[in-house]
C-alpha cells in the first residue's frame, strides 16, 4: 500500500470516529502529496470540502470545493462541476460568485438557457449589492458568449448611454448590429441601426460599425471577469435553514432598468452528475 493511501485508509477510519480534524489533517496530508506528484485526486477535494462543513469552516470547505469544480472543469465534467457548485450555494447561500462561474461552465457547454439563467442571477445579487459594475460585466460577457441574445446587448448599451459612455455604448450597439445582421433579425437591425445613429448621426453607419467590431476582435477587455476574479468569495457564512440551491426568484430582471427577454425553449443543460456529496 502506498503512502497516499494509508493516510486515505486512516482519514477514513477517523471519519468513522467522527474525529473530523484527525480525518481533515490525514486528507490533506494525502493532497499535499498528490500534488507534489502532479496526480491531484478530484474527489478528495469535495470530501475534504464536506468534513469542513462538518467542522463549521466554511471559508475553507469553499476553498475546497472551488478547487474540486476547477479540476472538473479541466477533467471534462463540467457537470460534475455544475453539481459542486450547487454544493457551496446549499451551505453557503450567499456566494453570489458561484452563479458566475456556474453560467461560465454553461456558456462553454453551449447550454445557453441555463447559462442566461445564472449570469443574469449573478448579475442581480451585485446590482442589490451596490456592485452596478461588476453586474454589467456580466452581462456583457454573457453577450459576448451569446451573441444572438441581442436584446441583452440593447440594455447594456442603455445603460452605458445613462452614465455618459458613449464608445463603450456603441461597441455595443455595433456587436449587436452585427449579430441580428448575420441571424437575419430584421426588425432589431433596424434597432440598433437607429440607436446608432442617434448617438453618431454625421457617420457612416456600416464604416462605424466595422471599427468598433475590428477592434473588439483584436483587444482583450481588460475590466472583463477572470475565473480567478470570479473565485473572490470572501468570507463564508454559515448553513441557512431555508438555502437556495440555484436561482433567486425574479432572476430575469438582472439590474434595474434593463429590459431582458429570455431566449426562447426549454432550459437546456445534460443532467448534472449527483455524487457522494
Amino acid at each position: 500500500m502506498s503512502h497516499i493511501e494509508a493516510l486515505k485508509q486512516q482519514a477514513r477510519r477517523h471519519e468513522q470516529k467522527e474525529d473530523w480534524r484527525t480525518a481533515l489533517d490525514l486528507y490533506e496530508r494525502a493532497i499535499d502529496r498528490l500534488v507534489q506528484e502532479d496526480a491531484p485526486d478530484i474527489g478528495l477535494y469535495n470530501r475534504v470540502g464536506d468534513l469542513y462543513i462538518r467542522t463549521g469552516e466554511y471559508d475553507a470547505a469553499v476553498k475546497s470545493f472551488q478547487q474540486a469544480i476547477e479540476l472538473y472543469v479541466e477533467s471534462g465534467l463540467p457537470n460534475n462541476a455544475i453539481a459542486v457548485c450547487k454544493k457551496i450555494l446549499r451551505n453557503v447561500p450567499d456566494r453570489a460568485e458561484v452563479f458566475l462561474r456556474m453560467g461560465q461552465i454553461r456558456a462553454d457547454q453551449g447550454f445557453l438557457v441555463d447559462a442566461r439563467t445564472h449570469f443574469l442571477t449573478y448579475a442581480e445579487r451585485m446590482q442589490a449589492q451596490g456592485e452596478l459594475d461588476a453586474a454589467v460585466q456580466a452581462l456583457v460577457e454573457f453577450a459576448d458568449a451569446a451573441p444572438e441574445d441581442v436584446d441583452i446587448r440593447l440594455s447594456i448599451a442603455e445603460h452605458f448611454e445613462h452614465r455618459g459612455h458613449e464608445e463603450e455604448a456603441l461597441g455595443q450597439l455595433a456587436a449587436g448590429y452585427v449579430a441580428a445582421r448575420d441571424a437575419g433579425i430584421t426588425d432589431k437591425v433596424g434597432v440598433f441601426a437607429e440607436r446608432i445613429g442617434a448617438l453618431r448621426p454625421d457617420d457612416d453607419l456600416e464604416e462605424l460599425v466595422r471599427s468598433f467590431t475590428a477592434s473588439a476582435e483584436d483587444a482583450d477587455d481588460p475590466a472583463m471577469l477572470s475565473i480567478d476574479d470570479a473565485w473572490d468569495f470572501g468570507d463564508a457564512q454559515p448553513l441557512g435553514e431555508e438555502a437556495s440551491e440555484e436561482t433567486d426568484a425574479g432572476a430575469g430582471a438582472a439590474l434595474e432598468g434593463f429590459e431582458t427577454t429570455a431566449l426562447g425553449g426549454a432550459p437546456e443543460g445534460a443532467a448534472v452528475v449527483e455524487e457522494a456529496m
